[in-house]
């Protein structure tokens, strides 16, 4: 008997558990198809888009219609003023502002039509149908759905008469926002003795910031005017004005010609130490420094692509195109003049050259860079240059054949000397 009891008792259990299974099936399939649903929804407050925040940062209204919203601040220094304040809080704090806004939307209720979500009307919780609705448009495009435009009207009545009408909740990453039902200084000081004219409201009421809260990275190429602003580099760099965004756009157009500058510059010392007879170590530590100056320059180049701004990326093709008018045109003419001949040095003085044979040489990267600094190091020598495919070396300057060939035995290559400089009669 106690074993039927427990077979049964196991029976139950798994009977009771399936429904929670299926539920929860359910539940993971409704998520994902509401956030294909809202995948192009966008911030009221800062145009980004609401799906990097993973749908858990919105505004939701009485009986559950939710106005997604980005991760942009966490709230907690609200106090600071309105910059600090969540998107969601914020939302809530000037839906009236965001209601009022010139957006147009389509006559359309796609959340009517989504099985998984049931839209109520925030006035009075009946079911909201895509056969009949009205709608207020959101500034960048969310909308709010209602049953009939007398429910829109009384819900408008109420924005204009206290901040959060209509809001139950504010959700920042799933918790709650930490400044819901704060209300942000007002932005636009009402300190006025004479009446307003229809005009001078219109114009308040629609001008709107340069641009609006703050990113590093936008989701693909978008425009910082009327959009989100611009955080350049560092944290208290943003362009968060036209004058702002112009020093940016120039500081970032001198990126890459620095850039170009610092690759020449090097060049060019690098050829003038290689004939100084000074310290090899501080003139490798020398070029150094250039080189990491030179890579940060690249690197910061590298991030202004990745921010996505399509004024900054501009101002950076610009860049590189006249760091390459200025820096490198002109270096392929000097290339050119030459004839492109590999070290013409040697057939201009030819009486003042050495030329050693040294068959052990195999590669240039390996075999010929140490054969280079070898000889380079030796007193007297000018300047090295060899030719790997008939393993010969050519050295100018003043030093001994005997020293030259010394000085390759000692770093393991066998060498003949085929040319020695020719001397006049008189020299040493």
């Amino acid at each position: 008997m106690s074993l039927r009891r427990l077979v049964a008792a196991a029976g139950a259990c798994l009977l009771m558990a399936m429904p929670g299974a299926d539920a929860h099936g359910a539940h993971a399939h409704a998520h994902a198809h509401a956030a294909g649903v809202n995948d192009d929804k966008r911030c009221p407050s800062c145009n980004m888009v609401a799906k990097d925040a993973n749908f858990t940062w919105y505004t939701e209204l009485n009986h559950g219609q939710k106005i997604y919203t980005c991760a942009m601040n966490t709230g907690l220094d609200y106090k600071e003023g309105e910059k600090a304040f969540s998107h969601p809080a914020l939302v809530g704090a000037t839906l009236h502002d965001l209601a009022n806004s010139t957006t147009t939307c389509s006559n359309a209720c796609p959340e009517c039509d989504d099985p998984s979500t049931v839209v109520k009307d925030p006035n009075s919780g009946a079911v909201v149908t895509s056969a009949s609705f009205s709608y207020i448009c959101l500034k960048r495009g969310q909308k709010i759905y209602f049953t009939s435009d007398a429910n829109k009207q009384v819900f408008l009545l109420g924005l204009a008469a206290s901040p959060y009408f209509g809001v139950q909740n504010m959700s920042c990453g799933g918790a709650v926002c930490p400044d819901q039902y704060q209300v942000p200084p007002a932005s636009v000081p009402a300190v006025t003795t004479a009446p307003s004219t229809p005009a001078t409201a219109a114009l308040v009421t629609d001008s709107e910031p340069f641009c609006t809260g703050a990113s590093v990275m936008f989701s693909g190429f978008q425009t910082t005017v009327h959009g989100t602003c611009v955080k350049l580099f560092f944290q208290p760099w943003v362009l968060n004005s036209g004058v702002k965004y112009a020093f940016g756009f120039l500081g970032v157009f001198a990126l890459p010609l620095l850039n170009e500058y610092l690759v020449r510059t090097r060049e060019r010392l690098r050829q003038q130490l290689r004939k100084r007879a000074g310290n090899k170590r501080l003139h490798k530590l020398v070029l150094t420094v250039l080189y990491m100056m030179q890579m940060t320059l690249a690197y910061l180049a590298m991030l202004v692509v990745m921010i996505y701004d399509t004024g900054l990326f501009i101002a950076l093709i610009f860049g590189f195109g006249a760091g390459f008018l200025f820096f490198k045109v002109d270096k392929q003419t000097a290339a050119a003049a030459t004839g492109d001949m590999a070290a013409p040095w040697r057939f201009q003085d030819f009486k003042s050259l050495s030329i050693l044979h040294a068959p052990g040489m195999m590669c240039l990267a390996n075999c010929g860079a140490t054969v280079t600094r070898a000889l380079e190091a030796a007193d007297g020598v000018h300047r090295v240059y060899v030719d790997i495919a008939d393993k010969c070396i050519y050295v100018s300057g003043g030093t001994p054949g005997k020293v030259l060939v010394e000085t390759l035995e000692n770093v393991g290559f066998e060498a003949t000397l085929l040319h020695e400089p020719v001397r006049i009669s008189g020299e040493p």
